[in-house]
């Protein structure tokens, strides 16, 4: 019989099977090399074990989709390489670039390159300036004295010959690799403490072997074409050079990296992220069941258009505003567990549903002015880290005197994770006592009758170095 023949199409029920229990990341792939079935994987329950939204990236399980701005028309001795996200040498984060591709970073600075003018300030190369230097001219001069630098280091690390020219082995005892390793990072630390001077040579001693040495050159050509990375866009609006941007879409899993797309820089690149966004979650017809999402987003880049998400567990870090994922999130399921990292500068506010029905909520490093926030907090278990600057007997007092009036119900439960000692947490609780009458002691456990015929119990114990101090709502019964 022939085989074509019992060939048939696949049925729209049975698409849908196929498609809701498949991989997500192999959705998205489907879906973006077969638009005709776009609509469909958008109608079918997309479930993902772990999300996360950072600025240019988006995380699903083991696989991330990264929005990138790559330099093209780059010399010979240099291949396309990245000028967006974290920098290497200085650790700020490029967004965008302009026409000769400097920083956003910079240009928001009014084009003045940072480095030492009398506020301690990493420099362009990630480096501290001991001279005051407070314009650009002489700043750039200043990198180009430190590049030229590096490359004479380089120069020397080529011509030093060690006294050894084996490398690490079986044969050698385990003493021996142990005082190499601490001679080379012994070379590792000076090496980084002054970078306007070349190498001693008793600094290049320390390089005790060929491995040491091929390391340190391995690092050291690294560093030069950073440095000249860096250089490049002020030579470039110097010289009135304009080079080729794009922005490139990129696959990430384990030690693979796939290009999905290549689309020309147009100076916006939250608008990729956006659409990448876009593309994975909007128009959906069912909520997305995501068990572990974390969102650390710097950057103010808005969630997908009308996704909804049934969340188990939500952690966000101080950089995310509350209202930026309040939208998203589907409340008919309360969330297992929030996590909120509290920003000192610009507090979130905790005054939304989701917050509110959460069965867990922890929250760290929290500031002075933020007690009534926490006082007015409706959650029956919280647990809140760091929380020593607001631990002071007065404020403790305080907090506890809003518990005895409004009534917490019974089954209450915070904790706080204290950078306390012992005899701190002993004197916070003698305080307590002495500022509150109806308060008692039995075995360091503190008794405090308040309102609805409940009593609050407030116990401290250590864990891994860590006071831990319990507020407990219990029955009178």
């Amino acid at each position: 019989m022939n085989s074509e023949a019992n060939r048939k199409p696949m049925s729209y029920g049975s698409l849908t099977t196929v498609i809701e229990f498949m991989d997500p990341n192999l959705r998205f792939l489907l879906s973006s090399r077969v638009p005709a079935i776009r609509s469909i994987e958008k109608n079918v329950p997309l479930r993902i074990d772990k999300l996360v939204f950072d600025d240019h990236r988006i995380e699903v399980n083991d696989t991330t989709y990264e929005c990138e701005i790559h330099q093209m028309d780059c010399s010979t001795s240099k291949v396309p390489y990245q000028v967006s996200g974290i920098n290497e040498l200085n650790g700020r984060r490029t967004c965008d670039v302009d026409a000769f591709g400097v920083p956003d970073h910079i240009t928001k600075a009014g084009g003045m390159l940072p480095g030492n003018d009398g506020v301690y300030e990493k420099n362009l190369f990630g480096d501290y300036d001991r001279q005051t230097l407070l314009t650009n001219e002489k700043r750039f001069e200043k990198l180009e004295q430190r590049l030229e630098v590096q490359k004479k280091r380089r120069d020397q690390l080529l011509s030093f010959r060690p006294r050894s020219t084996r490398n690490f082995d079986s044969r050698k005892s385990q003493k021996t690799i142990d005082r190499a390793q601490e001679r080379y990072f012994r070379f590792e630390t000076n090496r980084t403490q002054d970078q306007d001077r070349i190498f001693t040579v008793n600094e290049l001693k320390l390089l005790k072997n060929k491995e040491n040495q091929d390391l340190a050159i391995e690092y050291a050509n690294k560093r030069i074409d950073l440095m000249e990375k860096e250089l490049l866009p002020f030579k470039n609006k110097n010289d009135d050079t304009r080079p080729k941007f794009e922005i490139r879409v990129i696959k990430y899993k384990g030690y693979s990296s796939t290009i999905l797309e290549r689309v020309q820089y147009t100076g916006d690149l939250h608008k990729a992220v956006i659409s990448l966004r876009e593309f994975m979650f909007s128009k959906r017809r069912h909520a997305v069941a995501v068990k572990d999402l974390y969102i650390p987003q710097s950057c103010s880049i808005p969630m997908p258009r009308d996704l909804k998400m049934r969340i188990t567990s939500l952690a966000l870090e101080k950089t995310v505003p509350t209202e930026l994922v309040e939208p998203i999130i589907d409340t008919s399921l309360p969330l297992k567990e929030l996590y909120i990292r509290i920003n000192h500068h610009a507090e979130q506010n905790l005054d939304h549903e989701f917050i509110g029905s959460s069965k867990l909520l922890k929250l760290n490093l929290v500031p002075d002015h933020m007690i009534p926030s926490i006082s007015n907090l409706v959650n029956q278990t919280v647990e809140i880290g760091l929380a020593l600057p607001f631990l002071t007997d007065e404020q403790f007092v305080c907090l506890i005197r809003n518990w005895m009036v409004t009534g917490k119900p019974v089954g209450t439960s915070f904790t706080f994770r204290t950078g306390l000692i012992d005899e701190m947490a002993i004197s916070l609780f003698d305080a307590v006592c002495d500022e509150i009458e109806e308060a008692t002691a039995n075995n360091g456990v503190l008794f405090i009758p308040i309102k609805n015929e409940a009593v609050l119990k407030i116990s401290w114990n250590e864990e891994n170095d860590v006071i831990n101090i319990r507020m407990v709502v219990e029955s009178l019964d």
